[in-house]
């Protein structure tokens, strides 16, 4: 897993590199639901009213494009909020981090959890989020070896 990088004038860095495409479907989901689009300004306004945040709209512009892919945890923490997302969302491509937050909500309430996944989970909620995002990388990397294996036994 890549290294975090530092910047203490910007803040701390997440892991690299951001997903864009992510960002940029959220945006075309709520065209393709018939409803006003997102724009980077009202994003921007957005991202200021839940957080007190100020992320500009060329930034954002950025970040939707590619163009920019390291954004600190606070930006992912924001665009998170703001799109009711978990902030793995944006970095993982086939994981519960990528489903909204209320539907993982929902599929952790009805799971059968053992005490050491339970333990796991509570551990991991007074970690950061950049540290959250390691530790579910790591579980994602333990569950595809376990899944070769146990198709490997079949």
């Amino acid at each position: 897993m890549p290294a975090p990088r530092s910047n203490a004038a910007a803040g701390r860095r997440t892991r690299s590199p951001f997903n864009g495409k992510r960002l940029q479907q959220l945006y075309d989901e709520r065209k393709e639901a018939k409803r006003p689009p997102f724009r980077d300004p009202d994003v921007a306004r957005e991202i200021k009213r839940l957080t007190g945040l100020e992320v500009s709209t060329q930034y954002l512009h950025q970040l939707r494009r590619g163009r920019k892919n390291n954004p600190t945890s606070e930006v992912v923490d924001a665009l998170a909020k703001v799109f009711g997302r978990n902030p793995g969302y944006f970095f993982d491509d086939d994981t519960a981090a990528a489903r909204p937050v209320g539907e993982v909500n929902a599929a952790a309430d009805s799971a059968q959890l053992s005490p050491e996944a339970l333990q796991i989970g509570l551990r991991a909620a007074n970690l950061s989020t950049l540290h959250q995002a390691a530790v579910l990388e790591f579980i994602e990397h333990i569950s595809r070896v376990e899944e070769r294996a146990r198709r490997g036994r079949e």
